[in-house]
């Protein structure tokens, strides 16, 4: 199980162990046979890598609609040195908490790109099944910062 980025005892060893430049891919479109991962993300923080931040709390309660775009997701540049951190509303330091480690950086763009992607495909997959006739936002321009 994966929680908190900065956490030990859990499964993140294995997320660890994956390549930088496959640990957005990872997330996304899991292969177990490549990328071993643990099996559960319990998403009880927030996520986010560069601008691109993932918070439950902040989930449009309309996500699952033909009009609503989808969730913006990290760029294939997500492990690269400026985008060490995540932005925030809250904080003393200009709206961006750096990672002061680049195990959290490699972590949290994990959780980012699986978070993101998973509700952009569920998105889709509603859009896709109930809104036929309708006109369907694919666009991917909603950001949810904490």
């Amino acid at each position: 199980m994966l929680t908190d980025s900065d956490s030990y005892g859990e499964g993140w060893d294995l997320i660890d162990a994956i390549p930088d430049e496959e640990v957005c891919l990872a997330g996304m479109i899991p292969n177990q046979s490549k990328s071993p991962l643990p099996t559960l993300l319990h998403y009880c923080q927030n996520y986010g890598v560069g601008d691109v931040t993932f918070s439950k709390y902040n989930m449009p309660n309309d996500i699952f609609t033909c009009s609503k775009s989808l969730l913006v997701e990290p760029d294939e540049d997500s492990m690269s040195p400026e985008k060490a951190y995540k932005r925030t509303t809250r904080g003393k330091h200009g709206g961006k908490k750096q990672f002061d480690k680049p195990k959290i950086h490699k972590r949290e763009v994990f959780s980012t790109c699986a978070m993101t992607s998973i509700v952009n495909e569920a998105s889709l997959f509603f859009k896709l099944h109930h809104c036929s006739g309708v006109e369907v936002n694919r666009n991917r321009e909603l950001y949810l910062l904490k």
